[in-house]
């Protein structure tokens, strides 16, 4: 599957709130392109919805490291 694959696919599952096969896709997603800005800032979405907050800071600092505007995440 392709980075848009996954990416959709994590957005389904967030949409049917399986938050834990969510943040499965979306690491995958960086995992495919560490530089996806957008997939670490939904890992952070992820992790901060199952109150998992260092978790959650440590993907909303790498998405700011690449693209400034998230930086209105945290």
């Amino acid at each position: 599957m392709t980075l848009d694959n996954y990416f959709n696919l994590g957005i389904d599952h967030y949409e049917r709130g399986e938050l834990d096969d969510a943040l499965i896709c979306f690491k995958k997603c960086i995992e495919l392109d560490p530089k996806d800005s957008l997939s670490y800032n939904n890992v952070g979405l992820m992790y901060y919805s199952l109150h998992k907050f260092n978790e959650s800071i440590f993907y909303f600092n790498n998405a700011i490291e690449i693209h400034s505007f998230f930086i209105n995440s945290i």
